[in-house]
């Protein structure tokens, strides 16, 4: 009997023992790493050369994750300024800013937030969704800069040009009736990349459910012969990597299009100017549309190439892509 309370007793102290150890152990970061003070902030993206829109490199809010080399997060914050602070331990980390966008939430590892969605909605021309990323090595409180950009692209035209070849479109009533992107991609990794092809204005245009950042609004603005009409319109959507256009009609991955509707004589007539493989932070301008006959019956079907020639420059945000076609 005795000798089964000592063996009880010994088990005991043994299980207490390795609990102990177990329990005090420390990890890998605390024995190697000191904690410290993060100060990341966001500088502002510069406009364009030609027009500066300095509402399109706003920051509203910024949140920030900063992984272990092993992809797990240390640390992360929120807040509505261009700059914040993070306590975090010294070792080499990889930092991720995302500016302007909903609070994300669920984040445990870098797998994690590379697999966030972002929804088209969540811009607005004065506070568009960023991101970007920095490796650095936290020895002592650390400041770190990081360049952020636009999910969105930006498709633009600045001048439209009646130049009617016949007589009798010359002198008929032509007006503008709007201007929209079709075949606009509404999805987006925040870290960049798509999670699948999701579609605005797919095919078809629908003014009660348009978003506002893919359409002028109605328009009625007349286009008299030889009088441009002088207005830069610009719209916003997110990365369409379509490099061939179907031509199915139900089905396909399609080019996003600028289209112009033109009204003559009663009659609406459509001019899409085709623009493949959109990337993200890119700007893509038509410095002039030069009209010269009638039209597509269809906002999806592209004028032929015989009434069309235009050259395209695809730029970073801070200079500008050209298309000058001429219809």
């Amino acid at each position: 009997m005795k000798n089964k309370i000592f063996l009880a007793a010994v088990l005991t102290a043994a299980l207490a023992c390795a609990c102990g150890q177990k329990m005090t152990e420390p990890s890998r970061e605390q024995t190697i790493g000191e904690e410290m003070t993060l100060d990341v902030s966001i500088p502002v993206p510069s406009g364009t050369k030609v027009t500066d829109v300095t509402s399109e490199g706003k920051v509203n809010s910024l949140q920030v994750f900063v992984f272990r080399k092993d992809g797990v997060l240390e640390a992360e914050a929120r807040e509505t300024a261009q700059t914040l602070s993070l306590s975090c331990t010294s070792g080499e980390k990889d930092v991720y800013a995302v500016v302007n966008a909903p609070q994300i939430t669920g984040v445990k590892t870098l797998d994690n937030l590379k697999s966030k969605v972002s929804s088209l909605s969540e811009n607005t021309p004065s506070s568009f969704v960023m991101s970007g990323e920095k490796t650095v090595t936290l020895s002592g409180s650390t400041s770190v800069e990081i360049e952020v950009k636009r999910l969105v692209a930006r498709v633009g035209i600045r001048k439209i040009t009646n130049n009617f070849t016949l007589e009798q479109y010359r002198t008929g009533a032509a007006k503008i009736k709007g201007i929209y992107l079709l075949n606009a991609q509404s999805s987006s990794k925040y870290l960049g990349g798509l999670p699948s092809l999701t579609w605005a204005n797919l095919h078809t245009f629908n003014s009660a459910t348009m978003p506002n950042l893919l359409y002028s609004g109605v328009m009625d603005t007349v286009l008299n012969y030889g009088t441009p009409y002088e207005s830069a319109n610009y719209f916003y959507c997110y990365p369409n990597p379509t490099a061939d256009d179907s031509s199915e009609a139900g089905s396909g991955a399609r080019f996003t299009r600028l289209v112009v509707e033109l009204d003559v004589n009663g009659k609406s007539y459509y001019y899409p100017v085709s623009i493949p493989s959109i990337e993200r932070n890119k700007s893509y301008e038509i410095t002039e549309l030069t009209i010269t006959r009638l039209g597509s019956g269809s906002p999806d079907d592209p004028v032929s190439s015989l009434n069309a020639t235009f050259t395209l420059k695809v730029a970073d945000w801070d200079e500008i892509s050209t298309l000058t076609p001429t219809i």
